[in-house]
């Protein structure tokens, strides 16, 4: 199982994350998952717990970056045991925010994944900004 994650579903998320920047939430919140507890701690300041929450934080940030022209999931880490698994990553976008020019923004994203049914889901996201040239010591 640990190989379809990695090989199935991380690129199934990132193309769906690709829509997400783009203005289109929907393909990356149906990968959710659809039991409780799921959460979210997101860039944008937003948290929430629930999927009620989590669909209406994850529309509203679609919408803040709508337009967004590309997308890049760099996982550092990836460990899947038995029906959890986890992702540690740096996350490169370029989009607008709030209709304004576009702009590269850095994210440090960890995200926990279960399997349900035999499908990956998203069951947290914790995503933060990264300020220019702070990525690594120093």
């Amino acid at each position: 199982m640990p190989e379809d994650f990695v090989e199935s579903f991380l690129p199934r998320h990132d193309a769906a994350h690709s829509r997400f920047v783009a203005g289109d939430p929907e393909p990356w919140l149906a990968l959710w998952s659809r039991s409780e507890p799921v959460s979210t701690f997101g860039a944008f300041g937003y948290l929430g717990t629930g999927r009620e929450q989590v669909e209406a934080i994850g529309r509203k940030a679609s919408a803040r970056l709508s337009g967004g022209i590309s997308y890049h999931n760099e996982v550092l880490g990836v460990h899947v045991q038995g029906d959890m698994a986890y992702t540690a990553a740096i996350e490169r976008s370029v989009a607008p925010t709030d209709g304004g020019a576009l702009k590269e923004a850095t994210l440090r994203v960890t995200q926990i994944y279960r399997l349900e049914d035999g499908q990956w889901r998203i069951a947290h996201r914790h995503g933060d900004i990264v300020a220019p040239g702070r990525l690594g010591f120093g």
